[in-house]
């Protein structure tokens, strides 16, 4: 997973409305909103946990995504979990991930 933008190392948790471009990754704990327009990316490590809205071009996630998104691409890597309503033109899903929608 390499990066070009933000990071959010692992003993860092935020909580709040965060705007970027370029990449973002998350290694510690969001909760909130992230907005990277259309052309930004969303990074959750294994390590990482999202929860709130997100919106971006593309989000790829290996830990805990809980939240609402739209963006153009949606990928969920084992051994990651998604929970939420997406909003996508395309969504990935590896063998050992899980996707879940709001009311499961």
């Amino acid at each position: 997973m390499e990066i070009k933008g933000s990071y959010i190392g692992k003993d860092t948790k935020i909580q709040g409305t965060l705007s970027f471009s370029g990449d973002i990754r998350i290694d510690g704990h969001v909760d909130g909103a992230l907005s990277g327009g259309t052309t930004g990316r969303i990074l959750i490590s294994e390590k990482g946990y999202f929860e709130g809205k997100a919106e971006a071009e593309r989000i790829e996630i290996r830990g805990v995504f809980r939240g609402d998104a739209k963006v153009d691409g949606f990928f969920v890597y084992a051994p990651g979990v998604a929970k939420g309503c997406i909003q996508s033109s395309s969504i990935f899903v590896e063998d050992g991930a899980k996707i879940f929608n709001s009311g499961d």
